[in-house]
């Protein structure tokens, strides 16, 4: 027998029972809804303080952005020749 049943008659264990899984469940989910919300809130905080120092007035952040579009840009180049080539070869049965 479980604390939460302790003297409970026989009787009303089935309610006992009942009002135990209840008030589990209601422990989760408020638990649940608290941990959301703090991990939600840390989210938010630790986007702010990186998007405070992400700004084009830094010499990281314009290296970084002229890498990203300069492999972007060599990555449509290779589609286009390779759609091209393949254009080109001619397909035998």
């Amino acid at each position: 027998m479980c604390i939460s049943a302790a003297g409970i008659a026989p009787g009303e264990a089935g309610a006992a029972s009942g009002l135990t899984d209840m008030l589990r469940n209601l422990g989760g989910a408020l638990g649940t809804a608290m941990l959301a919300t703090i991990l939600t809130k840390r989210e938010q905080l630790n986007s702010n303080i990186i998007g405070q120092s992400v700004t084009l007035y830094r010499e990281e952040v314009r290296t970084r952005i002229a890498e990203l579009t300069s492999g972007a840009m060599s990555a449509s180049r290779l589609r286009v020749h390779r759609s091209r080539t393949q254009q080109i070869i001619p397909r035998f049965p």
